[in-house]
């Protein structure tokens, strides 16, 4: 299957195929329109799985070709296909602890001991599904997910907001707030963002590192409609699809995007979910 096709412009015409291990590595140079949209082309050390064979790939390349020929006049551009953040999907095989309650612990490299280029190279990822040219500051909730939002801001060149959980004496003027339930604590909390730092008309991306029931990322979108602002959007690293907070955000007709969506989850056994 398919996950992504990227464009980007080439200066020179010219087909690469390698083979990586049982994996496979495209390149396709073709005689149709840049896509000029940044930061759209990616090389990675994950290539994608495109087919048991290179000649299998190769038949849903040329099909893929076929309709781009139709839509575009000439030019020249790349056509590079990969699996979406392969690298996350193994560490957490690899890394990640099932806990009874179905509690996916990753806090080896996400959310408590960080691996702060791994979180670059996740930050890297977001840019393929956001328009970072529509957004003017990324916002998420304490405490775990200001890790990845900071050096998603930092990447992305963007001011980075996240909402509290406790008014401290510091914090000047009006604020907006949602009351949400943390699983996590047992409890409900208050997110509270300062009207100093959001505003009307603001586009605003959330980003967090990690979504079961969608309490938090409720709550933020809940903030993000109080200020008037526009949401652009919503990046996870990981998402619990079984706990079906993804999907009603999605049915609500949120732009969310998660890296990797575990769909369930045993001791020894964990399961992704196939995009579409």
């Amino acid at each position: 299957m398919i996950k992504n096709i990227y464009f980007t412009y080439c200066p020179i015409p010219i087909i690469i195929a390698k083979k990586q291990n049982v994996q496979h590595e495209v390149y396709i140079v073709a005689n149709i329109v840049p896509d000029v949209r940044p930061g759209c082309f990616y090389r990675s050390a994950k290539a994608a799985t495109i087919g048991s064979s290179l000649t299998q790939g190769f038949a849903v390349l040329r099909a893929a070709f076929y309709h781009w020929q139709q839509v575009f006049p000439l030019s020249i551009f790349i056509m590079f296909l990969e699996e979406a953040m392969q690298e996350l999907k193994d560490r957490i095989v690899k890394e990640g602890k099932i806990l009874p309650g179905n509690i996916v612990k990753v806090d080896g490299f996400l959310n408590h001991r960080v691996d702060c280029a791994f979180m670059g190279r996740i930050a890297d990822e977001f840019k393929k599904y956001f328009d970072l040219d529509n957004v003017d500051l990324i916002l998420t909730a304490e405490a775990s997910g200001i890790a990845l939002s900071a050096i998603c801001a930092y990447r992305y060149g963007k001011p980075m907001v996240y909402a509290k959980k406790a008014k401290s004496d510091n914090i000047e003027g009006g604020l907006y707030q949602s009351e949400i339930f943390s699983y996590t604590y047992k409890k409900k909390v208050t997110l509270l963002v300062s009207k100093e730092w959001i505003h009307p008309g603001d586009r605003v991306l959330v980003i967090d590192d990690f979504l079961a029931r969608g309490e938090a990322l409720r709550g933020l979108c809940e903030i993000v409609q109080a200020a008037g602002a526009e949401l652009v959007g919503i990046g996870c690293a990981v998402e619990k699809g079984f706990q079906g907070g993804g999907d009603k955000l999605r049915a609500a007709g949120v732009n969310l995007h998660s890296l990797a969506i575990i769909e369930s989850a045993e001791p020894g056994n964990i399961v992704f979910r196939e995009e579409a």
